[in-house]
């Protein structure tokens, strides 16, 4: 049986349009426009940010590892959400997910299986050097300029939806074109020794999630 660790949040019944906690230097949330981002320590600024990418904010976890219903990958979310002190903006954010989207959570831990990614024989990366910071996502490609190790695996993780780990001790910034066939680790795993030189190893490893017991969605008026 998988440790709980529980972490209940109380959900009081605010609309969507009711006042922020204290503490906010802005906040707002309503009906998505376009689907432009900002994301800083400071919090988020979006007019259309998908609703697990914010939960995964609010929470500092992946979005791999927070489940829940279907509609929080698709559903977007227009939300200004600043702080003046940083430390302040996961509790706050938290906070204000569960008192607006009545949501109950709690965090549990589960042995689930990963990819350790390591440099193959050889000891390097068949990448060139970094250019701009730019990520490019598809069902069976990844392309990222300017990329670490660490922030490739993150992205890869939250694509294939399991946890990829860096332990290449590869530094610098690189960037990065991988393409396989979608759906298939197999093809993944093989594609990023081939295409990159790293290798993707099978392991199991107790990691830490978010479950969502009970979510609403937020209607607005029109």
């Amino acid at each position: 049986m998988p440790k709980r660790i529980a972490l209940f949040l109380a959900a009081a019944a605010l609309m969507p349009g009711q006042a922020p906690l204290p503490g906010w230097k802005e906040f707002s949330i309503g009906p998505p426009g376009t689907q432009r981002s900002q994301f800083s320590r400071f919090g988020i600024r979006s007019e259309g940010v998908p609703f697990k990418r914010a939960l995964a904010r609010a929470f500092g976890l992946p979005e791999h590892r927070i489940l829940g219903p279907s509609w929080i990958e698709s559903e977007r979310y227009a939300i200004v959400a600043q702080v003046e002190d940083p430390n302040k903006f996961q509790p706050l954010f938290q906070q204000e997910l569960a008192n607006r989207f009545h949501m109950l959570s709690h965090r549990e831990v589960k042995d689930v299986p990963v990819f350790v990614m390591k440099a193959a024989d050889g000891g390097g990366i068949k990448a060139q050097s970094a250019g701009p910071g730019v990520t490019t996502v598809s069902g069976g490609g990844l392309r990222m300029q300017g990329a670490t190790m660490a922030s490739f695996a993150g992205e890869l993780s939250d694509l294939i939806l399991r946890p990829v780990f860096d332990e290449t001790g590869i530094d610098g910034k690189f960037d990065i074109n991988l393409s396989w066939k979608n759906g298939n680790l197999a093809s993944m795993q093989a594609a990023a020794k081939d295409q990159l030189g790293l290798q993707m190893v099978d392991d199991h490893r107790a990691l830490e999630f978010l479950v969502i017991d009970h979510i609403e969605k937020l209607q607005f008026s029109k």
